[in-house]
């Protein structure tokens, strides 16, 4: 969704842009490409990869998120790029390291990662996390010398509706009333987290009037 939201805005000003997505369950393509974009599609190959895997690439913490092996990867993004030879390669993918990246320097003038977990290496003149207190310190050793690294909510990729109600949500918390509390810990909730703080919400008198919501959603991957 992040990468969407740069698309729009790209397209918006002028940008042609084109989706690479793995067909991984519960794929966006559908509805990237119902939103005009140009999409390519990578089928997902057997789990066990890493039987596949050359002795030179890295395992990374989410290797097996990718489908495929970045070796096998890089080539097949390599036979559609080859062709668009993009001024700007987009990457947001945690199985992608600079490996991958390096593989595909020939075939782009620059690349942009989105990250938000700084626990790997990248090949990149433009690096954004958008993580609530992330230090450009934390890429230290893990990003290029020539790399422009963002970090912080002051680079979070939101959609425009987001600007579009925040005065009007700023308006509704002048009177200071909790009425609703959303919980949402993203896509994965491992450790059920989630649970612990409902039942600490529970424990305070004064939440006995306020509706409480659980947000949990499976993780999107492609």
């Amino acid at each position: 969704m992040r990468c969407l939201t740069l698309a729009d805005e790209l397209a918006h000003q002028g940008a042609k842009c084109h989706f690479i997505c793995r067909e991984h369950e519960g794929h966006l393509i559908k509805l990237i490409a119902q939103k005009g974009y140009d999409t390519y599609k990578l089928e997902v190959e057997s789990q066990d990869i890493f039987n596949k895997k050359n002795d030179n690439e890295p395992v990374l913490f989410h290797s097996k998120w990718l489908g495929s092996t970045q070796e096998e990867d890089a080539r097949q993004t390599k036979e559609i790029i080859k062709t668009l030879q993009p001024e700007w390669l987009v990457i947001d993918h945690y199985a992608l390291d600079s490996y991958w990246e390096k593989k595909l320097r020939p075939h782009y003038n620059n690349i942009l990662v989105i990250d938000d977990l700084a626990d790997r290496k990248h090949d990149c003149e433009v690096l954004i996390d958008q993580t609530f207190g992330r230090d450009e310190q934390d890429y230290h050793n893990l990003a290029p010398n020539h790399c422009e690294i963002l970090c912080g909510t002051t680079y979070a990729l939101l959609r425009p509706e987001f600007s579009k109600w925040r005065q009007y949500s700023l308006e509704r918390r002048k009177d200071n009333s909790l009425q609703h509390v959303l919980i949402n810990l993203g896509g994965v909730d491992k450790d059920n987290i989630t649970s612990h703080i409902l039942e600490l919400l529970k424990k305070h008198l004064y939440l006995n009037h306020v509706k409480l919501r659980w947000l949990w959603a499976l993780p999107l991957h492609g």
